[in-house]
């Protein structure tokens, strides 16, 4: 890293510059903001909360708005959210920043659920309600699990449905 007081070379652990004695926390703390929130994004997206992720990206795309994988990540937390309308916004500027045929055949898939959801507002509460129901059942389905074994190693004394001796 590069002071940007001095262009003093600096190692990750130091928050004085060595040439300048500039204090450097602040400068460092906002220069990797958008890496820890790029993080939690991904941390809140593998448990399916992809409203806070989108705000989290959004932050981290306004703080390196130049950065195609916050986009790309951005793109993919409004689709799961169902903002298809932000979805393909962002996935334009990916288009255009660029450009690959992989990008252009999701575009156009996209294109064609966000127009199916415009042409039919029903057609998309159902979809997101379908959504939100298949997520339920899989939260309840992990909490089942993780209670199954408890359940299992339950002595009979203490928890069975046995009459007093």
């Amino acid at each position: 890293m590069i002071c940007p007081v001095c262009a003093s070379a600096l190692s990750l652990e130091q928050q004085q510059c060595p040439g300048c004695k500039s204090e450097l926390t602040a400068y460092l703390m906002l220069a990797y903001q958008p890496d820890l929130l790029f993080n939690d994004a991904i941390g809140r997206m593998k448990r399916e909360d992809y409203e806070d992720a989108c705000d989290m990206l959004c932050r981290a795309n306004t703080l390196r708005p130049d950065d195609i994988e916050i986009k790309q990540l951005w793109m993919r937390a409004c689709y799961g959210a169902g903002n298809l309308k932000r979805a393909v916004s962002l996935m334009l500027d990916l288009l255009e920043a660029a450009p690959s045929e992989t990008l252009g055949a999701q575009y156009e898939q996209l294109m064609r659920e966000y127009e199916h959801s415009v042409a039919s507002p029903e057609a998309l509460v159902r979809d997101l309600l379908v959504k939100q129901s298949d997520r339920m059942e899989a939260l309840i389905g992990r909490m089942e699990q993780l209670s199954a074994p408890a359940a299992q190693t339950e002595s009979p004394i203490e928890g069975g449905n046995h009459e007093p001796l």
